[in-house]
């Protein structure tokens, strides 16, 4: 009798579980084809006139696929960090530069793609209750598999405050010669 118990338990646990609904077929999952690569407190020095002309206000984006590019984006938005090696035969990378409190920076929380609007999600995790109202700058360099950034035509940036489309601009370099 306990033997059969056993078998009838582990039977359920099987039928529930092939009952469950497949999570990797839903509008939003969790990205391990997107990654923090690095953040710092910087920005472009021309960050104020460039973010101010696009849509929306006060954010600048980069979308690169190349070294060079990739390195010369590194030194616009004024990283002091080490710049981390990437594979661009796998990968792109994307530039974040925007403004946060300085009493309550953005900490990111998770990154998800949504597929089927071709966006990439950047969730923060809540800030505290009392910020002060100033600016600070802070940057965000987040490595994407090509497979996916092909795909994506913006992101959007996901806080308690607010929700944010951004389009995704790809930045090059022409060489003079």
């Amino acid at each position: 009798m306990n033997r059969l118990t056993v078998f009838f338990m582990m039977s359920i646990v099987f039928v529930m579980a092939g009952c469950t609904s497949d999570k990797s077929n839903t509008e939003e999952t969790e990205s391990i084809q997107a990654q923090l690569v690095a953040s710092e407190k910087t920005l472009p020095s021309n960050f104020e006139s460039i973010s101010n002309q696009s849509v929306p206000k006060g954010i600048q984006t980069e979308l690169v696929k190349t070294q060079d590019v990739y390195e010369d984006s590194w030194k616009e938005f004024q990283l002091e960090g080490s710049i981390p090696e990437i594979d661009f035969k796998a990968n792109d990378v994307l530039f974040v530069g925007m403004t946060e409190s300085s009493s309550c920076p953005y900490i990111l929380d998770s990154l998800k793609t949504n597929i089927e609007e071709s966006q990439l999600l950047i969730t923060f995790e809540p800030l505290d209750d009392v910020c002060t109202a100033d600016l600070s700058p802070r940057n965000f360099v987040i490595a994407i598999e090509k497979k996916l950034s092909s795909k994506l035509t913006s992101f959007r940036i996901v806080s308690e405050q607010k929700e944010i489309e951004v389009p995704i601009l790809v930045k090059s370099i022409e060489y003079e010669g």
